[in-house]
C-alpha cells in the first residue's frame, strides 16, 4: 500500500528534489501516525532512526516527533470545533491511547486544555 506522505518523504530524504517537504500532503497516513516514534517511518525510508531524525529536521525545521505532534494536536482541535464527541474518543483518533496524555500534549501544543478550548470554540 502506498503512503503519499511517506513516499514523498523517502524521495526529500533520500536527496531527490531538495525543496524541503513542499508539496508533501498534509495528512501523515495511518502508518506515519500508528509511529510515535519514529522509528517505522525512519525503517520506511530505508533510515535508521537518527539519521532520520537529524536529515528530518534539517529539511522541516523541527524534529519528526514535534512534526507528528503538532500535526496531531491541529486535527484534535478541528475534531473539538466540529464533532460532539468525547475527549477520549478526540485522543483515540489522533493516536494517543491514554486521555490524560493527549490532555498534556494539547495543552503544551495549544496553551489551552483540550475542554477549554472546545468551550471557547463554541461560544466563538
Amino acid at each position: 500500500m502506498t503512503e503519499p506522505m511517506l513516499d514523498t518523504l523517502t524521495r526529500r530524504l533520500n536527496g531527490q528534489p531538495r525543496e524541503g517537504l513542499q508539496g508533501l500532503p498534509h495528512r501523515p497516513g495511518p502508518r506515519m501516525r500508528a509511529c510515535p516514534s519514529g522509528v517505522g517511518v525512519a525503517a520506511h525510508v530505508g533510515m535508521s532512526r537518527s539519521p532520520f531524525a537529524a536529515r528530518f529536521t534539517t529539511l522541516v525545521g523541527e524534529s519528526p516527533l514535534a512534526y507528528l505532534a503538532h500535526w496531531r494536536m491541529q486535527v484534535a482541535a478541528r475534531l473539538l470545533r466540529r464533532e460532539p464527541v468525547s475527549m477520549a474518543e478526540i485522543a483515540g483518533r489522533v493516536g494517543y491511547e491514554s486521555e490524560a496524555a493527549f490532555s498534556k500534549v494539547f495543552k503544551r501544543e495549544m496553551g489551552v486544555a483540550p475542554g477549554t478550548y472546545r468551550r471557547a470554540a463554541s461560544a466563538a
